[in-house]
């Protein structure tokens, strides 16, 4: 799978926080990379895990897209001190972050950013009963033991602790990708999952819809912010939406 390797070294190339964090356990990471592909191939007749036309566009448009913003979230999800995972930048790491992955299908992008992120703890939430047995058979096989799967809506959740324990209980971060577009329904649902301070990063496509979506979300408290996140080798827009509830006065 040269094209996964040629990807990683793009993104470390364009990016020193995804360097930071690829660079040091490169091989590793292309391994259980590589494994993970192999099982979505076996099981994505039978399961309907992700739509794709052949192993480039799975490698591109999934995988590489969903390790692409790994850099924009070590730079913006807030994590609970200690060491910040041997990144050349103080702040990034997210070292003992709790971060749930909502409609997580395949575990896109949940679990290559849980085999990038290994002191974060990762929470998939999927709510088909076939697509979350195979998240428990995909985290085992990978040996991901930072990973845990709820099988259920997220409007059945209520907020978790933040076994970290700081910053009150839920998540530090929030992410989603394929998911319901963002309007206030769904905005308010997620929101109430995260800890103070902690953010959704939705991944997206064109800016020009993303703008309308966040249109919807007009008279929420919150701030917002869009960042250009191109794919290697993907001619196509993708972005990530940066949103932080504002704290009750």
């Amino acid at each position: 799978m040269r094209l996964l390797e040629d990807g990683v070294k793009v993104l470390c190339g364009t990016d020193s926080y995804a360097a930071g964090i690829m660079q040091p356990r490169c091989a590793e990471i292309i391994h259980t990379l590589q494994v993970y592909i192999h099982e979505i191939e076996r099981f994505n007749t039978a399961y309907g895990l992700v739509s794709y036309k052949n192993i480039d566009e799975l490698i591109i448009k999934h995988i590489l897209n969903s390790i692409s913003g790994c850099g924009i979230l070590a730079r913006n999800i807030p994590y609970n001190g200690g060491a910040a995972d041997g990144l050349h930048e103080p702040a990034g790491g997210m070292h003992g972050a709790e971060i749930a992955d909502i409609g997580s299908g395949a575990g896109l992008p949940g679990i290559p950013l849980a085999i990038l992120f290994p002191h974060c703890r990762f929470t998939l939430i999927e709510r088909s009963e076939r697509r979350s047995g195979f998240l428990c058979h995909v985290t085992a096989v990978l040996g991901l033991h930072n990973v845990s799967v709820l099988n259920t809506d997220i409007s059945a959740i209520k907020p978790l602790p933040c076994t970290a324990g700081q910053g009150g209980g839920g998540f530090n971060g929030i992410t989603f990708r394929a998911f319901h577009p963002m309007d206030k329904k769904v905005y308010t649902s997620i929101a109430r999952l995260l800890a103070a301070g902690g953010v959704i990063i939705a991944y997206k496509g064109r800016r020009e819809r993303v703008h309308e979506e966040l249109a919807a979300l007009a008279g929420c408290p919150l701030d917002w912010q869009v960042i250009p996140c191109p794919t290697p080798f993907l001619d196509e827009e993708r972005c990530l939406v940066i949103i932080r509830p504002k704290q009750a006065a």
